[in-house]
């Protein structure tokens, strides 16, 4: 898990590195992200957001122009969900690192929609003996109010998988979240 996070992190680092030299179509973004639970467990009636009621966390982006229109992007971060009391108890804290690759079409120079495909490992105490990850995929649209600062609502699902210590094995459902990025371009 960490040497996915740190090839991510690199790779959007080589972004910004790059993004310096003026002659390259490079820009690198930070963003806030907002996330709101939905989707449910496998074979269960709990759903997502009967556990957790909130995420928030950070984001980082590259992205290289290939015209004006068109652009190819890379993104990983972390989103820390918030815990209910669910049947009298709290489930213990969940995390996930989204690491995305993806397209973005400028309609207008202010209006882009974008659509992502990557994988995602989740963190947490709510796992305790076991590991969860799997594909996600991030479509969204977005407002640019200035060429450095941008606001975009996405919705990114994931099929994750639940590994256990013992070796088993099992789905855990869609874990989706609808999400809010407010971000800074440099």
């Amino acid at each position: 898990m960490k040497k996915v996070f740190l090839f991510a992190a690199l790779a959007v680092a080589s972004f910004a590195v790059q993004a310096q030299d003026e002659s390259k179509p490079l820009t690198f973004s930070v963003g806030a992200e907002a996330a709101l639970p939905i989707g449910d467990f496998v074979d269960s009636p709990i759903k997502f957001s009967d556990i957790y009621s909130f995420g928030a966390g950070l984001s980082l982006q590259g992205k290289y122009a290939l015209d004006e229109s068109l652009g190819i992007t890379l993104s990983a971060g972390y989103i820390s969900y918030f815990e209910k009391e669910y049947l009298g108890e709290k489930p213990g804290s969940l995390g996930v690192i989204p690491v995305l690759a993806g397209i973005e079409y400028n309609f207008t120079p202010e209006i882009f929609a974008s659509a992502q495909l990557g994988y995602s490992i989740y963190t947490g105490k709510y796992l305790d003996d076991a590991k969860m990850s799997g594909f996600s995929y991030a479509p969204g649209i977005g407002y640019r109010f200035t060429p450095n600062f941008s606001v975009q609502l996405k919705y990114q699902g994931t099929s994750a998988k639940i590994k256990f210590d013992d070796g088993g094995e099992s789905d855990s459902g869609s874990l989706s979240h609808i999400g809010l990025r407010i971000a800074y371009s440099f």
